[in-house]
């Protein structure tokens, strides 16, 4: 028995597929409405949170000490300290 790869995941390949479909070709369509005076597409702020919320990577984080710990950053009493009950998420569209 034989294995044949090429190269991409099985997940990788549903997504390319559900992307060109026709339903996923008026999604995408839909979220590029939008274009700048260039011809750039700008995505609205809940096309952006939509295709953030479906394709951004989940982070799992190993805690081994204090140093490893998700949140904001903040100053009290003149120290750097790390609010754990409100993790920073940063975006950035590319």
């Amino acid at each position: 028995m034989t294995t044949k790869f090429n190269g991409v995941s099985y997940i990788v390949q549903r997504g390319a597929e559900a992307l060109y479909s026709p339903a996923g070709r008026a999604q995408v369509r839909a979220l590029l409405s939008h274009v700048d005076a260039l011809g750039i597409p700008r995505l609205s702020p809940a096309g952006l949170d939509h295709l953030f919320a479906t394709f951004a990577p989940a982070w799992e984080v190993d805690v081994a000490d204090g140093d490893d710990r998700i949140g904001t950053p903040a100053w009290r009493h003149g120290r750097l300290v790390i609010d754990t009950g409100r993790p920073a998420v940063f975006r950035k569209a590319s």
